[in-house]
């Protein structure tokens, strides 16, 4: 249900459940001096029954240090992940 865009290529560097969400990462080049220019969309394409959000994309932008700090969050919960699936 989780496709990760990671560049405009639109090549998928991870498809879960047949591409259902795709999330889409970039760096946006604003008309205006903005500091939250990373952006995140979220893109579903499911049944209106399995549905998570109304519209059928989403989006927001953060700043470069809140990318850092969710993409360094992202890699602690992965590793913690490991860790515990090695346990089992």
């Amino acid at each position: 249900m989780l496709t990760i865009i990671p560049n405009e290529s639109h090549e998928p560097l991870l498809s879960v459940c047949d591409g259902q969400m795709e999330v889409d990462v970039d760096f946006i080049l604003p008309d205006e001096v903005l500091e939250d220019n990373v952006h995140i969309a979220l893109r579903e394409k499911c049944p209106p029954g399995w549905k998570l959000f109304v519209a059928d994309e989403v989006g927001f932008s953060m700043t470069s240090e809140q990318a850092r700090r969710f993409a360094g969050t992202l890699l602690k919960a992965a590793e913690e992940n490991d860790a515990w699936l090695t346990q089992k």
